[in-house]
């Protein structure tokens, strides 16, 4: 079984008809929009995931699209008083709340960005606190490893995730989801036999990325490239890789914060024609929070203090972005994209 067999594509044949205009392909901007019981998507919309304590989103049967929520630094050390039996505290250990996100999204995939379970990493850290609550999506969860795994010498998040984390034991991995090619590289450079230019994960990525056909190409890995916090050079030529090889997403959960950056070159100038896009969404419930440096030139949003997970509605040629706040927080930050040409 390959790593994305068991992460579904809805998809339908259905068409929105009207009297003598004939059947439509529905329009793409509503397509992922925030929705609720009481208020409705148009149709041929319906709002999917709504009750009455949740808010939901507008989809249509007539496009195919997968929906995916991310988050890294999520599962704190079950030993700290503020773990709380697993019900975290004010600001801390709240994996429990972000997991409830995670159920009213009800994502084909989660993406976990790194520092997946704190302090040591071991087998029974992620049993004791990180399955409590985010364990019930194991199955459709991708991971990517973090500093804190490696404490452990990446036997408890090798060993809890098994094949989802990819073969070899390496970290570094990719699949393909819808229309899109997700890739998970592994950012703990060391561990991983490297991250420079010509180094086995670099080769790696740079043959999967021209051997895969998908328009659309998203990736992720811990620590960021570029962020407002700390931007690192020691993932300069996977960025060059992923730029040269047409890439539009990278996610990162290396900050404990929240930010958008715009479209950027491997230099770290905004290139909106070929650039990816950085969302980095180190808020998957342990707290700590990060605060920010000088902000980049190409920053669009920066936040912290926020738990909450990142939603992606994966469209063939293009996405829609929504940051959903976990314990009732008003923060949210929502947009779309096309894929690059």
């Amino acid at each position: 079984m390959g790593l994305a067999d068991n992460l579904p594509v809805r998809r339908s044949a259905a068409f929105f008809c009207i009297g003598w205009l004939g059947c439509l392909a529905p329009p793409l901007s509503l397509e992922g929009k925030e929705c609720s019981v009481e208020d409705p998507c148009p149709a041929p919309y319906t709002c999917e995931g709504a009750t009455g304590a949740h808010r939901g989103t507008c989809r249509s049967a007539a496009t195919p699209f997968v929906t995916v929520a991310a988050a890294g630094s999520i599962a704190c050390d079950p030993s700290w008083p503020e773990f709380n039996h697993g019900d975290g505290q004010a600001g801390a250990c709240q994996m429990k709340a972000t997991a409830a996100l995670l159920e009213a999204i009800a994502p084909d995939a989660v993406l976990v960005l790194g520092d997946t379970q704190r302090s040591a990493g071991s087998l029974s850290e992620y049993r004791a606190s990180y399955d409590l609550a985010w364990g019930k999506f194991k199955d459709v969860t991708r991971p990517t490893p973090g500093t804190a795994d490696y404490f452990s010498q990446g036997l408890g998040y090798f060993g809890y995730f098994g094949q989802n984390a990819g073969p070899g034991g390496r970290g570094y991995y990719s699949f393909d989801l819808g229309a899109w090619h997700l890739v998970s590289l592994n950012g703990e450079c060391a561990q991983a036999g490297g991250c420079e230019a010509g180094s086995p994960q670099e080769t790696w990525l740079r043959e999967d990325l021209a051997a895969s056909a998908a328009k659309c190409v998203l990736a992720f890995w811990k620590g960021p490239r570029f962020s407002s916090r700390q931007s690192d050079e020691a993932y300069a030529a996977l960025w060059s890789a992923l730029y040269q090889g047409g890439a539009e997403l990278v996610l990162n959960g290396g900050m404990k914060q929240y930010e958008r950056i715009g479209p950027t070159a491997p230099d770290g100038g905004a290139d909106p024609a070929r650039g990816l896009r950085t969302f980095v969404v180190g808020t998957g419930g342990l707290g700590g929070f990060d605060g920010f440096n000088t902000l980049l030139p190409t920053s669009e949003l920066a936040h912290t203090d926020t738990h909450g997970v990142l939603e992606l509605t994966l469209l063939p040629t293009r996405y829609r972005f929504r940051f959903r706040a976990a314990l009732g927080d008003a923060f949210t930050d929502e947009g779309d994209g096309e894929c690059h040409d």
